[in-house]
């Protein structure tokens, strides 16, 4: 990562806020641990750690799609979660105006994933001594989210 280009002198901002990107003096930061204008409790952006870095526009995307679906687990009741989705749309937003010419866009505009239902895996064509498929298994979430796999290891 390349770092940030310029001198700093002295009474220039140095934090910017994940939320609503205002930019401050960490001093005022630091007098009540909360933004100085939205007065988020999420932890100011170090402008000094501003920089570059080489990725493929592939690899954004991943992250950004996984950290949105996640986002969806969050409790939109509690400010802080509140104020951590508003960063989030922030970073995928600023994303986007790097998005090479002919690449997909950085989160797709649907989300095709289907977690509960209708699709479900086949049984294996040809069986293994030590592995077992259970067509009767529930194709439903369990209460930390996973959906079980309906393939099982026997027991010898």
């Amino acid at each position: 990562m390349e770092p940030a280009r310029g001198p700093k002198r002295e009474g220039d901002n140095d934090c910017r806020c994940a939320v609503c990107l205002a930019e401050f003096r960490a001093i005022n930061y630091q007098k009540t641990n909360t933004c100085p204008l939205c007065h988020t409790i999420v932890p100011p952006l170090q402008m000094a750690h501003d920089g570059y870095v080489k990725l493929n526009w592939q690899d954004l995307r991943v992250l950004a799609i996984y950290a949105q679906r996640w986002s969806t687990h969050f409790d939109l009741n509690k400010k802080g979660n509140q104020d951590a989705l508003r960063a989030l749309n922030n970073i995928i937003q600023s994303l986007r105006h790097y998005q090479p010419e002919g690449a997909p866009p950085i989160v797709p505009s649907t989300d095709v994933v289907i977690l509960e239902g209708s699709i479900r895996p086949k049984p294996p064509k040809k069986a293994s001594p030590e592995i077992g498929f259970d067509e009767k298994a529930e194709i439903k979430p369990d209460a930390n989210g996973n959906i079980p796999s309906p393939f099982y290891k026997k027991k010898i």
